[in-house]
């Protein structure tokens, strides 16, 4: 192919010659002054390609921002949950504590068979000042802790009275001093009296005096006091418990069975 040589100023200023059209068409020959064109972007440009370049840098910055404030957000999202699910087992176990148990070890009972006074220094639980006083009774009571996290103190000087064939047999009171262990278990005797010999029957003595199995009940008000690093509550009770005692009260009775049961 033949070369053409580059246009030089001389051509530049020469005018152009139309190309050759077919018959029945016209043309337009517009010329522009080679000093327009631009050949270097005016500074308009320039600021407007920065702004366009800063905002794409922007959008894609944005995504990593979300995604680095996600990764921050998650791990302390889990640790406030672990928190609040600690606090609020802490809650359901430490504010509602479940109440001791009771239990009758023994029951014992003396000046059954007469009214007359056997040992004068042996204490007891009436307060009558008469040589001949009512028969009196003394049960055992094992009051244990059911909450390791708690340290319960029992409150004594609680009402209390004792049961036999439906009919109120001795009263008395809890001990107004009740000295439990660390771990918040007790054992303690409950005084109970009766009121006089005629309270109590010959034929109701005689058969608390027999070696065959009775059933009795012990009904008693205790105060309890449960603490913790977290808790402190005082708690009124009240304590029934039913059991059968084999042999006799004065001598050797022994509970063949209990079931005690608290109302609060």
């Amino acid at each position: 192919m033949e070369e053409r040589p580059p246009p030089s100023d001389t051509d530049a200023d020469a005018p152009i010659r139309p190309l050759p059209l077919p018959p029945g068409h016209e043309a337009y020959v517009v010329q522009f002054p080679l000093d327009s064109v631009c050949r270097v972007p005016p500074p308009d440009h320039a600021r407007i390609v920065e702004e366009h370049t800063r905002k794409t840098a922007l959008k894609l910055s944005q995504p990593r921002r979300r995604r680095f404030h996600c990764s921050l957000a998650l791990p302390i999202f889990l640790i406030v949950s672990v928190l609040s699910l600690a606090v609020l087992t802490a809650r359901s176990t430490l504010y509602r504590p479940l109440t001791p148990s009771f239990h009758v070890t023994y029951i014992r009972a003396y000046n059954l068979t007469n009214n007359l006074i056997s040992n004068s220094n042996s204490s007891s639980c009436s307060s009558s000042n008469s040589t001949r006083r009512p028969p009196e009774f003394r049960v055992g009571i094992r009051a244990g802790n059911r909450n390791p996290w708690l340290t319960m103190n029992y409150c004594g000087g609680g009402a209390a009275s004792l049961e036999f064939k439906d009919r109120r047999i001795a009263r008395g009171r809890a001990p107004a001093t009740i000295n439990g262990n660390d771990e918040g278990n007790a054992n303690f005797t409950v005084c109970l009296a009766g009121n006089g010999t005629a309270a109590l029957p010959k034929a109701v003595k005689e058969r608390l005096g027999s070696e065959s199995e009775k059933y009795m009940e012990l009904a008693m008000d205790l105060t309890v006091e449960m603490r913790s690093l977290l808790r402190n509550e005082e708690l009124k009770l009240q304590i029934f418990c039913d059991f059968k005692v084999r042999n006799s009260l004065a001598k050797n009775a022994k509970i063949s069975w209990q079931s005690c049961v608290i109302g609060l």
